[in-house]
């Protein structure tokens, strides 16, 4: 039934004719030649769409391979930042261990120093003693 409506030859206006421009001139184009156009329009869009869907998948391509290398790029920027959290841990460990050792140093070599002081003022008091003795001593042979 849909065959019996359509007739064999489509009218098609001229541009001039579709812009307003009353011409005689008037082209029949047979259903064949109708297919025909059809299928070339068909086949370029195929191309075209061919063509869009290669880009699409190079882009996809370049998408993963950027975002795989972006991936990369973070772990090592983040093993990066634990080594460095890692190394100010150790270098304080060390500031903090000679801090102490010299605390300590100090703390002994005070200690020495009362110790050795405390020695010399009692051999100062033992030599005045001694220098007491003496004098006594010679002034009871004179």
């Amino acid at each position: 039934m849909l065959q019996n409506m359509v007739s064999s030859e489509v009218h098609i206006l001229s541009p001039e004719l579709a812009e307003g421009n009353p011409v005689n001139d008037t082209r029949h184009v047979t259903h064949y030649e109708l297919d025909a156009r059809l299928s070339a329009t068909e086949a370029r869009m195929d191309a075209r769409i061919d063509r869009i869907e290669i880009i699409v998948e190079n882009i996809e391509k370049t998408t993963d391979a950027a975002r795989r290398e972006f991936r990369g790029i973070a772990l090592a920027l983040m093993l990066a930042m634990i080594a460095a959290v890692f190394s100010m841990w150790q270098i304080n460990s060390s500031l903090i261990s000679g801090t102490v050792s010299a605390m300590q140093h100090g703390i002994n070599t005070s200690e020495h120093n009362q110790s050795l002081l405390k020695s010399v003022n009692e051999a100062v008091v033992e030599i005045r003693e001694s220098r007491k003795e003496i004098a006594a001593m010679q002034e009871k042979r004179r």
